[in-house]
């Protein structure tokens, strides 16, 4: 009876078969029966639960005893009421000032030349209602991850470089979006600018390893999920699905990262094709990986050359502009 009781707390949109195994997680959790109150409120991602894969766990087994910085409060309060399409944009503008800084940043960025604006913008009400609810997310999430994650310089680990890159396939993401499929062109952006956001735990925990990975990959010898596999059994896009789960990210956003590596669209995760095309970047001054995104770009999805290379170009120029907003 306990049984089919734990099913029936965790609710749709789970099917039958994902409630049977959310409940056996919990159980094998050893966790008091009063903690299954709270089943309804949890949604585990459905590809954990194909894999039978215990998040938490697996971050405890790959970080050890270091544990994840948790996520800005304001941010975390601003990313749950941009999902309420009954908010207004007020009631979010107020919360965002309860962070001068992150006030700062929105402001900087509805500023910068990627939007242009007519006349500038000089209250977040404004800016908000310029962005949009979706680039709003996309930019809150993506500032409150740059806050997060390590900054130091560790065993050939450049800080700067790290979010050029990210931000270098945030906004090549968003714009090969435009041309491949527009409706997830904000989805496009975050999941470039965040498929890497792994490395700078797995620097700090596992430098020897991969400072090795490191020049084989910035050198074009292999891809850095490869030797990952091959050393780990794991990779930099499934710690970051990791992740997600632990900070209580998007589903759909999990997805796209952990597939970024990915070629084929129905593989293990679901993921835009341009965030698998931005993947093929690399973190380097002088071997940035945009010959190979060009040649696959137009062998796979018959893109034009003359037209990525400009869109590199300019994507390149707003990525700079990105990595001075988000302080980096």
């Amino acid at each position: 009876m306990l049984q089919k009781w734990e099913e029936e707390q965790i609710e749709a949109p789970h099917s039958r078969a994902t409630r049977q195994a959310l409940a056996k997680h919990f159980r094998s959790s050893h966790l008091p029966s009063s903690h299954y109150l709270s089943l309804k409120e949890f949604k585990m991602f459905e590809f954990f639960v194909a894999k039978n894969t215990d998040p938490k766990a697996m971050l405890k087994k790959v970080l050890g005893d270091y544990n994840l910085p948790s996520f800005p409060d304001v941010v975390l309060k601003t990313l749950e009421k941009t999902r309420d399409p009954n908010v207004s944009s007020h009631v979010i503008a107020q919360i965002l000032a309860e962070d001068p800084g992150l006030t700062v940043r929105v402001l900087r960025t509805v500023n910068s030349a990627a939007f242009s604006p007519i006349q500038k913008v000089e209250n977040l009400t404004q800016a908000i209602s310029l962005l949009g609810m979706a680039s709003l997310e996309s930019l809150v999430l993506s500032m409150g991850v740059s806050k997060t994650l390590p900054n130091e310089a560790v065993g050939g680990f450049d800080p700067k470089l790290f979010w050029q890159g990210s931000a270098r396939r945030a906004y090549i993401a968003k714009a090969l979006s435009q041309h491949l499929h527009p409706q997830k062109n904000m989805e496009s952006f975050t999941a470039g600018l965040l498929q890497d956001m792994a490395l700078p735990f797995l620097f700090k925990r596992k430098t020897e390893a991969y400072e090795k990975f490191l020049k084989s990959w910035a050198n074009g010898e292999r891809r850095l999920h490869e030797m990952e596999k091959e050393t780990f059994g794991w990779d930099h896009a499934e710690v970051a699905t990791w992740m997600c789960w632990e900070w209580k990210l998007p589903e759909s956003l999990a997805s796209a990262i952990g597939g970024h590596n990915q070629p084929d669209e129905k593989g293990e995760h679901e993921r835009p094709a341009a965030v698998f095309l931005v993947s093929l970047l690399r973190n380097s001054m002088d071997n940035s990986g945009t010959e190979q995104l060009t040649q696959v770009a137009q062998e796979k999805y018959g893109l034009e050359p003359e037209m990525l290379n400009a869109l590199v170009e300019e994507s390149f120029e707003q990525a700079e502009e990105l990595v001075n907003i988000i302080g980096h």
